[in-house]
């Protein structure tokens, strides 16, 4: 498993090159690796290591309360944010039976983070692939369009 370069590539593509960053994303893998299953706690702490440089300490880790526009497609409201994250947390939970880029693109439309998204969701997708011992989808960043088509 070369988590290391699919960290590398997933900064590119947020265009976050500072190496500290790598480290930090390393920590949130190696947390989240261990875990059995996810829950909101573990999706907050996740995004929480990831982003702890970067956001604000009331953002990072934390549900976004407001509106974000990604591309020309506005976003779920923030109201709604809350129960949409249980629906994806609850399919999730028999991850054995999804295909981890289906879920991977279902949260990112979600997008439940003022920031962090792509980096955070891409992670709990590595996870997936991980639980079900296939190899890590490694999206290149200058095959970055590639993977928007997904979406």
């Amino acid at each position: 498993m070369i988590v290391r370069k699919h960290i590398e590539q997933s900064n590119l593509i947020e265009n976050v090159k500072d190496p500290k960053e790598i480290e930090q994303s390393l920590l949130a893998w190696s947390y989240i690796s261990e875990q059995d299953n996810l829950t909101l706690e573990i999706v907050l702490r996740t995004h929480e290591l990831i982003m702890a440089n970067l956001l604000s300490p009331k953002d990072a880790g934390h549900l976004r309360k407001f509106g974000v526009t990604v591309g020309n497609r506005l976003c779920p409201a923030p109201r709604y944010v809350p129960e949409l994250v249980d629906e994806w947390l609850e399919d999730m939970q028999n991850w054995k039976d999804h295909e981890p880029k289906k879920m991977h693109v279902w949260f990112e439309r979600i997008h439940p983070f003022i920031d962090g998204n792509g980096r955070s969701g891409r992670m709990y997708m590595w996870w997936h692939e991980h639980k079900l011992e296939q190899k890590l989808t490694l999206i290149n960043y200058l095959d970055r369009w590639s993977y928007y088509d997904w979406f």
